[in-house]
């Protein structure tokens, strides 16, 4: 894909491309990882705390989608303006810290690497966190 061009298309590409992706993937590993925990609790590779740090990063992605889309993108759609750059800032931030999370996922989760006895439902939540 070409490199958007203007503010509206880079708008447009984030929406489609990342949030879109971002809510349908959050919503379908909603019930996986705390039935992974259950199911596999005596597995020393069972991936401990991914339920509660998924949850927390849901909710964190969640906010910082809603505050690019009700704050940051209204004002770039608008051309700018001089306090835009309070928000570029913020969201600047917060795209650190979702680094950070996902970080923590991954040492959670033992670097994806799947155990042979995995269950379907391990595999599939792996799979979601690595799209």
């Amino acid at each position: 894909m070409e490199a958007p061009q203007s503010s509206d298309e880079l708008i447009e590409h984030i929406l489609e491309r990342y949030h879109a992706r971002t809510a349908r993937n959050c919503r379908n590993w909603s019930g996986w990882p705390h039935a992974v925990e259950a199911r596999h609790i005596e597995n020393p590779l069972v991936p401990r705390g991914i339920h509660t740090a998924l949850m927390e990063a849901g909710e964190a992605l969640e906010e910082h989608m809603q505050k690019e889309e009700q704050i940051l993108f209204p004002l770039m759609r608008a051309g700018g303006h001089p306090m835009i750059h309070a928000p570029v800032g913020r969201m600047r931030y917060e795209h650190d810290e979702h680094g950070e999370r996902l970080a923590n996922l991954e040492a959670i989760a033992h670097g994806f690497e799947l155990p042979e006895e995995a269950c379907p439902t391990w595999r599939a939540l792996y799979a979601a966190c690595r799209s």
